[in-house]
């Protein structure tokens, strides 16, 4: 990198590849607080467009709307080509997730209410998605991952639709909700591996609401595990540990088969260090998913190992 390179930075340059990632990081490191790229160079990050991740209207309470907003657009360009949607949604940056989670932790939830109008889903037809979402887990881990995201975000887009138009009480909504959350973060995070970080952003923030509508603290916790990934993965280490920190303190540890700390067995590839603190994440299967213990019916929770400043 030329030492002429800043002052053009200065003049609004914006430098190529993961510059600009590694400039926010030594800036944050020399400032000693959290600075963020779109801090740096503010007109690569405009103001969010009317229905947007970032859109003050989209703040919570949240509602099934919000839901929708999020996720109709990502299921229709699925549907059309496969593609990562394009110019609608930019990458939400570190600070603008973590103010999120703290919505998350903070603000009143609003949980899903019933329908009266459609045709009546029964407990039955719930049952069976969600027993398809539990071995879509266990397939996106072990087949192609592409084929494996078109799977989910087919299932998706059938759960959307059945929020829509089907008819059910508020518990059945709750627990459709709850399915949706899943298929959110299981999308999420098979298009965060194959590099497609924007839409993997938009399926985990959708995710994260859903939760939230269906009551599911430790779904949500999970999915900001998730997201503490997505920023580890783009060189925001700071960020990531706040979201992991937040997920450990909004879980709901009461549940039994649910929470289960975790050492951390990342080794070299997984232990990330700022400063001298090392902190290790989520443990981590081969396909790169946060482990899930055998006896569980959900993923995981980050859990604060009391003993230490680790957290998974």
């Amino acid at each position: 990198m030329s030492l002429k390179a800043p002052y053009g930075w200065a003049k609004g340059a914006y430098p190529r590849g993961r510059v600009p990632e590694f400039v926010a990081a030594v800036l944050s490191e020399h400032l000693g607080r959290s600075i963020d790229i779109s801090q740096i160079w503010p007109e690569q990050f405009p103001d969010p467009e009317p229905g947007g991740t970032g859109d003050p209207a989209l703040g919570p309470p949240w509602s099934e709307e919000h839901v929708e907003l999020l996720l109709r657009p990502l299921v229709e360009q699925d549907e059309h080509d496969g593609a990562e949607p394009k110019g609608r949604y930019r990458p939400m940056p570190g600070a603008a997730l973590v103010s999120l989670a703290v919505d998350w932790l903070t603000a009143s939830q609003t949980l899903a209410s019933g329908r009266t109008e459609g045709a009546e889903l029964s407990t039955e037809m719930v049952d069976m998605l969600i027993g398809r979402i539990a071995r879509l887990r266990k397939l996106s881990s072990a087949q192609n991952g592409d084929l494996a995201l078109h799977w989910v975000v087919h299932e998706l887009r059938w759960t959307l639709h059945l929020t829509r138009k089907a008819a059910y009480d508020a518990r059945t909504g709750r627990r459709l909700y709850g399915a949706m959350a899943e298929l959110s973060q299981l999308a999420g995070w098979l298009s965060e591996k194959q590099g497609r970080h924007t839409e993997s952003q938009q399926y985990l923030l959708a995710a994260l609401r859903a939760s939230g509508l269906a009551g599911d603290r430790n779904m949500g916790a999970y999915v900001l595990s998730c997201l503490s990934r997505h920023l580890t993965k783009c060189g925001n280490g700071q960020d990531a540990i706040r979201l992991i920190k937040l997920a450990g303190i909004g879980s709901d540890r009461t549940l039994p088969g649910v929470l289960c700390p975790m050492p951390a067995p990342w080794g070299t590839r997984g232990q990330l260090r700022l400063g001298d603190e090392p902190t290790a994440l989520l443990a981590e299967e081969p396909g790169g998913e946060p482990r899930v213990p055998r006896q569980a019916t959900r993923p995981p929770v980050p859990v604060t190992d009391p003993g230490s400043r680790t957290v998974a």
